[in-house]
C-alpha cells in the first residue's frame, strides 16, 4: 500500500517576539513510494501575530523517497505605546484638571486670597505629582501589538487528495 508520513525537526525552538524560528519539515513515502504531490501548511496552534510559510510548496511526488521542506513561523514584535496623557487617569490629566478647577473657583476674588490659592494650587499640583510618581508603571503604557509571550504547539498537515498526516512543533516566544 502506497502511503506517506510526516515528521519535523528540531521538535521545539524558542525566539524573541520579532523573530523568527526555521523547522525542517520531512515527508516519507511508505511501502513502494508515494507518485502524488502533497501540500503542507500550518494548522492549529499558531499564535496572533505570528505566519507560517514553507519553502517549495507543493512536493511534486515522491517518487524518489523522502522529501524535505523548510517551515519559517515569522513573529511580530510587540511595541509598547504611552498612554494617552490626556485621558481621565493620564499625568497630564491629573495636573491640569484641579489646577483650572481651583482657577474657576477663584475668579474675582481679592488679592489676598488669590495668594491663598496660590499657595492651595502649589499643594495641590505637589499631591497630583506624588500621586502620579506612587503608581504602578503599568499604568502608564499599554502593549498594543505583538506576538504574546507563551509556548505553543502549532500543527503541521500534510495533505495528498483526502489523506491527511499531521505532526506539531513547540514555539516559545519570549
Amino acid at each position: 500500500m502506497n502511503d506517506f508520513g510526516v515528521t519535523a525537526s528540531p521538535a521545539s525552538a524558542t525566539v524573541l517576539a520579532g523573530a523568527g524560528a526555521t523547522y525542517a519539515v520531512q515527508v516519507k513515502p511508505t511501502g513502494s513510494g508515494f507518485p502524488e504531490s502533497v501540500s503542507l501548511a500550518c494548522g492549529s496552534g499558531l499564535p496572533s501575530g505570528a505566519a507560517c510559510s514553507f519553502i517549495n510548496n507543493p512536493i511534486p511526488n515522491m517518487s524518489g523517497g523522502p522529501q524535505s521542506r523548510s517551515l519559517q513561523i515569522t513573529t511580530t514584535a510587540r511595541v509598547t505605546t504611552p498612554a494617552s496623557l490626556f485621558r481621565p487617569g493620564g499625568l497630564t490629566y491629573a495636573i491640569w484638571l484641579p489646577i483650572v478647577g481651583v482657577g474657576l473657583m477663584g475668579a474675582g476674588i481679592s488679592r489676598k486670597h488669590r495668594i491663598l490659592l496660590g499657595a492651595f494650587v502649589a499643594v495641590l499640583l505637589g499631591m497630583a505629582l506624588l500621586q502620579a510618581g506612587c503608581g504602578s508603571s503599568s499604568s502608564n503604557t499599554r502593549t498594543t501589538t505583538g506576538t504574546p509571550a507563551g509556548t505553543y504547539t502549532v500543527t503541521i498537515n500534510a495533505t495528498s487528495g483526502s489523506a491527511t498526516r499531521t505532526t506539531t512543533v513547540q514555539l516559545t516566544v519570549q
